[in-house]
């Protein structure tokens, strides 16, 4: 027996090296995945690093504070349950595709600082960035500078500008506002629209109130002509906002209206785009194999191995994207296989989901095995989410499913929720709020009945999240949490705050009950009393 298992630790360490020697980059403990994406977009003004997470995360501080190549963000996980605490003390990385406009080369996730776990962006040389924290409470966003480069991020000579900086409303003279307005009706008939967006920014900071309605209601025309779509909405919104009389209003509320349908029809046009065109693929993954052991000496002279296991690891994207509708699919897992007679092998599925959304994102769908932090569903589970938007501001959504508690869990049937939240906002530029209902059902029992609203606001020198859930079969608060920072005007202090309260486990009657007999819940593995 001592020669099988010495050969399946040489076979390991084989396995280990050409996992090693084939990775595109260190790969991450694959147990339970800490970082959920990575992603990077951007304009002609600046490129953007999304950094997603499984679960909310709240920003800190960064360093260092403005230019460098290798930049490190400290973070605080928030509404985070026991499995991602559990899991937090451990390393991940993320690696870019070749010559991305950001000049991206790995991001880092080190969760074994003892002051707090740290994202590390590393670049291909110095930039100038800014980072700030994900509109959603669940990313965060590292800004770069685009001015001097070209769209590849290759440095170019520096290129003219309209304007060497924003102005005070009021300091603009009236030949200037003038000389502006006559420049971006120009560009925009050249149909030189970048030009134009650069104009039409200037020219808000006009002191003629028509001036800066005009330029507002342009600069979204410049910006869909240049089929900045995301940028040309939040621009319509603005206008809508600010003017929402103003002599633009009725245009610019059935060109936002077409921005967000299916298929947008085109400024100055009564016909749908053409056909569409073939839809675009990608695909991109990791695999990892790494051996673990664990072993304890004592006095005695007596060892005692506790762990010896091989875990082989997965990390899988399928995505496609054409006019009108955009799928992604993806698979996360591991297998582990112990070498210890008394510890079983382990597969473990940490996300197996596909998506699908249409071009405007009316519609919304997942369906698989996810994890979700909103709606009242703080655990992972198998099931969907369906999501349509109602209005402008309102985005109804359903969801339904299994709890599944640990990756490596079997699906248990008799344990069901289903709810109903809405995302509301944006609104004033700053708020998003959601609220919501959910039911759980545990063998053919009310197991848990919630309601709860999270609210966000998101600003240049302050940010704060709040969760407060309510148990009513009880009559009790399960959540409730407050978490924001401010940057005073010094630009170099921030002030953090946090409130946190909550049930450890969730109220419901699966644990309240587990070890009552006569219950059916009662000799159920693994519960816990709620608390008296």
């Amino acid at each position: 027996m001592r020669g099988v298992k010495m050969k399946y630790k040489i076979i390991g360490l084989v396995m280990l090296f050409l996992g090693v020697c084939f990775a595109q980059a260190p790969a991450a403990s694959l147990r339970d995945r800490v970082l959920s994406d990575v992603t990077i977009s951007g304009t002609e003004q600046e490129v953007v690093i999304h950094v997603s997470f499984n679960f909310p995360v709240r920003y800190l501080r960064h360093y260092p504070l403005e230019f460098g190549k290798e930049l490190n963000i400290q973070l605080d996980p928030i509404v985070a349950g026991g499995e991602e605490l559990a899991g937090l003390k451990k390393r991940e990385s993320f690696s870019a595709p070749d010559d991305n406009p950001a000049g991206l080369v790995r991001v880092d996730y080190e969760g074994s600082d003892l002051i707090k776990p740290t994202v590390r962006i590393l670049l291909d040389r110095n930039r100038n960035y800014d980072v700030r924290q994900g509109e959603d409470f669940r990313s965060l966003m590292v800004v770069l500078s685009r001015e001097g480069e070209d769209e590849a991020g290759r440095e170019i000579a520096s290129p003219t500008r309209v304007t060497t900086g924003p102005q005070e409303p009021g300091t603009m003279s009236a030949q200037r506002q003038e000389e502006l307005r006559s420049q971006g009706e120009a560009a925009m008939a050249a149909k030189e629209y970048m030009r134009a967006i650069l104009i039409y920014t200037e020219l808000l900071d006009a002191p003629d109130p028509a001036a800066r309605e005009l330029a507002q209601f342009e600069l979204a025309t410049a910006r869909e002509y240049k089929e900045h779509l995301a940028h040309a909405r939040a621009e319509y919104k603005n206008y809508l906002e600010t003017y929402p009389e103003g002599r633009h209003a009725e245009q610019a509320r059935a060109r936002l209206k077409a921005l967000m349908g299916d298929r947008p029809i085109w400024l100055g046009t009564t016909e749908d785009i053409a056909a569409e065109g073939p839809p675009e693929y990608e695909y991109f993954g990791s695999a990892s194999v790494y051996y673990d052991r664990d072993e304890s000496m004592y006095e005695d002279g007596e060892e005692v191995e506790n762990l010896s296991s091989l875990t082989t690891g997965f990390d899988a994207t399928w995505r496609s994207r054409s006019d009108t509708f955009a799928v992604e699919a993806v698979a996360i897992g591991s297998y582990e296989l112990s070498f210890l007679d008394d510890r079983d092998d382990l597969t473990r599925v940490n996300r197996f989901y596909i998506d699908l959304k249409d071009a405007g994102e009316n519609f919304v769908s997942r369906v698989g095995r996810q994890s979700s932090s909103k709606g009242g569903v703080l655990t992972r589970f198998d099931g969907a989410q369906l999501g349509y938007l109602l209005t402008e501001k309102v985005r109804a959504n359903l969801v339904a499913g299994f709890p599944v508690n640990l990756p490596y869990d079997d699906l248990e049937t008799d344990r069901y929720f289903y709810g109903v939240n809405f995302d509301l906002g944006r609104f004033a530029g700053h708020w998003d709020f959601n609220t919501y209902i959910i039911n759980q059902i545990a063998d053919d029992v009310d197991d848990r009945r919630a309601v709860g609203a999270e609210g966000r606001y998101i600003g240049r020198n302050g940010s704060f999240y709040s969760l407060l859930d309510f148990d009513i079969l009880y009559d009790e608060v399960s959540v409730f949490l407050f978490t924001g920072n401010y940057l005073l005007p010094n630009d170099r202090t921030r002030i953090n705050v946090l409130a946190d309260f909550r049930g450890v486990p969730l109220l419901s009657k699966h644990q309240q009950c587990i070890d009552r007999p006569g219950f059916p819940f009662a000799g159920r593995a693994g519960g816990i009393p709620r608390r008296g």
